[in-house]
């Protein structure tokens, strides 16, 4: 996945009035026992890596959690003293670590503004991945009101940035799920999103399953969405290849990968296909070369 923007505006930047009472601290760095806090239901992110959590939870163990919490008074009748609004990955590990108390820092914010602050503050970690980023914008607009040019202002981004992000949410459900699991990036995303229906699933289920790089789904993208274009106009040969078939070339992908030693694709179009071989090196290809000639 490509590297994301390092944002221009600091947390301070994205509420109106800070340093006049709007998400002020009303008190310095303290410490909170952890059942004294609750996560939020505003919090963007949803996906936690375990196995990244216990490497945070060991550090924590050596060091302690040296960052403070961001905490906001809990809503009452929530049962805790303090909710979350930025730093749950720390308070999950320390957690795991055992610690009874971790640092905060307390503040006094309104919904959009600890939505914000939590938005900025992980975007500024790289912490969350499309789905979550696309859903917090989509939260700020809905919930909150904000165009999107306002999002884009106090995000500190563009808003072409928005727009795209947003467009994300049109995608199925499962296809939305792969992305929060980083079994597809964002750039396989753009590319499902050329096609549609039947169209869309298919790539979907080939991209997960035959590992396909981003230029791979978007040049398959392309001929399906082609092939669409001309369907619509009653091009019988734009109909895609049935299932029977789909399993057929699978399986013969399979048989020369094992044969040749080496990945091998079939691509199959309107007027015929070719066969992809890859290599890595000179070594490999005289290798296959070897084999084919045989």
């Amino acid at each position: 996945m490509t590297s994301r923007k390092v944002l221009g505006k600091g947390l301070g930047a994205l509420i109106p009035g800070a340093g006049q009472g709007a998400g002020r601290d009303t008190a310095r760095p303290s410490s909170a026992g952890i059942e004294q806090i609750s996560p939020s239901r505003l919090q963007p992110r949803i996906a936690f890596d375990d196995e990244l959590l216990d490497e945070l939870a060991e550090s924590i163990r050596r060091q302690g959690v040296i960052e403070p919490l961001i905490v906001r008074p809990a809503p009452e009748g929530s049962g805790a003293q303090f909710e979350l609004v930025a730093g749950e990955r720390r308070w999950r590990a320390a957690q795991k670590a055992g610690l009874d108390r971790v640092p905060v820092i307390v503040r006094e914010m309104t919904d959009r503004e600890a939505l914000e602050t939590a938005l900025t503050e992980n975007l500024q970690r790289e912490d969350l991945n499309p789905i979550e980023e696309a859903r917090a914008y989509r939260t700020l607009v809905d919930d909150f009101g904000l165009k999107q040019e306002e999002v884009a202002s106090r995000v500190g981004v563009d808003r072409v940035t928005i727009t795209n992000a947003l467009r994300l949410l049109k995608l199925d459900a499962d296809i939305q799920e792969d992305i929060i699991w980083g079994r597809l990036t964002a750039g396989h995303a753009r590319a499902l999103l050329q096609v549609e229906g039947l169209a869309r699933k298919q790539l979907h289920k080939r991209i997960v399953e035959r590992g396909e790089s981003v230029r791979e789904a978007e040049l398959m993208a392309r001929k399906l969405s082609g092939a669409a274009a001309d369907k619509g106009k009653g091009n019988p040969a734009a109909i895609s290849p049935d299932p029977q078939t789909e399993t057929a070339l699978k399986s013969l992908e399979e048989r020369l990968t094992r044969s040749l030693g080496t990945k091998v694709l079939i691509r199959v179009g309107k007027r015929g296909g070719c066969v992809e071989i890859r290599f890595a090196d000179k070594d490999q290809l005289e290798g296959i070369c070897h084999r084919l000639m045989e």
